[in-house]
């Protein structure tokens, strides 16, 4: 069995070209920070159960005695809030359910191949390829005799 961490490391894999999303579907509000963290995201929460979120902070005009959370949404990072139930779902939690959605550790494992396989491979077709070349040129001595039958033509020595 796979651990966890090599299940959320697969995902986080196939969302690297990601910087900052922002999704909702009317019931879930969340956001997804790449693994450089190149876009700040921070948020605030506050009493009157509204959340704030931006690329800087002092965006929302908010009173400091109002926030009850305030955060920044950490590189690599999820955040999820369920608004029927009104809580914040954990990073863990979402990134383990994503990752037994699909089998993706496996699909990496089966077709993502190691630097090591990739140089055996390609260092044999370099040797095929001059093999198979090298068996059409010409030494001297054979275009000596080419030119002796009359094949070739200007052949200079």
């Amino acid at each position: 069995m796979l651990s966890v961490s090599w299940l959320q490391q697969s995902i986080c894999d196939v969302c690297v070209c990601l910087a900052l999303i922002v999704f909702t579907d009317g019931r879930y509000i969340g956001s997804v920070l790449d693994r450089n963290g190149l876009r700040p995201s921070r948020f605030y929460v506050s009493k009157s159960n509204f959340m704030y979120m931006a690329s800087e902070v002092g965006v929302a005009n908010v009173s400091a005695d109002e926030v009850v959370q305030k955060g920044r949404l950490k590189p690599g990072r999820l955040l999820l809030i369920d608004t029927k139930s009104g809580v914040f779902v954990k990073d863990e939690i979402i990134k383990e359910e994503i990752a037994m959605l699909r089998p993706v550790a496996s699909w990496i494992e089966q077709e993502v191949l190691p630097l090591s396989l990739f140089i055996i491979i390609i260092t044999t077709i370099t040797i095929v390829i001059i093999c198979f070349v090298s068996s059409y040129i010409y030494d001297h001595q054979t275009l000596q005799l080419f030119k002796v039958l009359g094949h070739v033509k200007n052949f200079s020595e």
